[in-house]
């Protein structure tokens, strides 16, 4: 899932072995080589800065006409996509084109985004690119996490980030469709647990113990309280910039 040429719809006349399968057996090889677990991690791993766990076959839809059709929405509707957004990325878009190119974004209806707080001193919300997020026209269900330091009571930069993190739930719902349904946090046990649990693990122990501060995922309730409230005070609504840009990236490729 980073780069079109999932999107390429082969030549008409191309044949396939596969379609003399009865459609049942079809669905289910577009299952097991495209959504084996139903929710995908795009993370890195020691070969690949664009890694995707666990590993699909998208190339599966280049195939042909006929199981592009059929394929794509197990791909695209079928699978969670758990997103690590850097919550400190300024000047950079909140999810970069070589992982998920507008093409794709405009295609996935539910998503999971974990952003990583850790390192922010201060809130500067604001300044985060979430254009990107007004991609997902398609979007039916988004899951927000956030994960942030803590410290020592006289923690004032810690305090003040926690305290901000509605304003910053409400701008990523102003990108997302109006019709999409919100939850936040992670369920126990879920895919998306892991990787919070992991993000949080690798965050730790950037810390030194001498700095006697902790990484931990924000309780669901919480997140969710700090969002309504900052959406009625701003008057933010759902939805109102969603599907605005019609090229997310095209100011970075700009740059290059």
């Amino acid at each position: 899932m980073d780069n079109t040429d999932t999107l390429n719809v082969p030549p008409k006349k191309k044949t396939c072995s596969l379609l003399a399968l009865p459609a049942e057996l079809r669905i289910r090889i577009y299952e097991f080589a495209l959504a084996p677990t139903q929710t995908l991690h795009l993370t890195t791993s020691a070969t690949s800065r664009r890694a995707v766990k666990p590993t699909v076959s998208p190339k599966l839809l280049a195939t042909c006409r006929q199981i592009h059709h059929e394929a794509r929405k197990i791909l695209y509707g079928g699978n969670s996509v758990c997103v690590v957004v850097d919550g400190q990325a300024m000047g950079a878009p909140a999810i970069a084109e070589s992982r998920l190119p507008q093409s794709i974004l405009e295609q996935l209806e539910h998503v999971c985004f974990i952003f990583d707080c850790t390192a922010l001193f201060r809130a500067h919300f604001t300044e985060l690119d979430l254009d990107t997020l007004g991609a997902l026209i398609r979007l039916k269900e988004a899951r927000i996490a956030m994960i942030i330091r803590t410290g020592t009571e006289d923690d004032t930069p810690s305090t003040d980030l926690r305290d901000e993190l509605g304003i910053l739930v409400a701008l990523i719902l102003q990108r997302l469709p109006a019709g999409a349904k919100v939850k936040y946090g992670v369920e126990a046990g879920s895919a998306e647990a892991n990787v919070v649990k992991h993000v949080v693990s690798t965050r730790q122990q950037s810390f030194r113990k001498e700095q006697e501060l902790g990484v931990i995922s924000v309780d669901a309730k919480e997140l969710e309280k700090k969002a309504t409230k900052a959406v009625e005070v701003a008057g933010l609504k759902q939805g109102s910039k969603s599907g605005l840009v019609t090229d997310v990236y095209a100011a970075y490729r700009r740059r290059k």
